[in-house]
């Protein structure tokens, strides 16, 4: 059951809960932000938001790979495959 903190709404505080029990949040395994919609946003502002340090259990986390980090990714690898290699 989770506690309902003073002056908040048990259900809102609930439904959070619920939500992040059901749905890991994807999480950047290089960069560490956070995919909230389409947008990957810093951990902090996705921490303040769910106010995860309220909840009896912290969110579920999965991970993957931002877009913008991705694109690092590839940009780096052709660089790589465009040098030469000595016959």
């Amino acid at each position: 059951m989770v506690a309902s903190p003073p002056g908040k709404d048990f259900s809102v505080t609930a439904n959070l809960a619920r939500l992040t029990r059901t749905r890991p949040l994807l999480v950047c395994s290089l960069c560490l932000r956070v995919q909230r919609g389409s947008d990957w946003v810093p951990a902090e502002n996705v921490i303040r938001d769910l106010r995860s340090y309220e909840l009896a259990k912290p969110p579920r986390l999965g991970s993957a790979v931002c877009d913008d980090c991705a694109e690092s990714i590839l940009s780096r690898r052709a660089q790589i495959s465009d040098v030469p290699v000595a016959a």
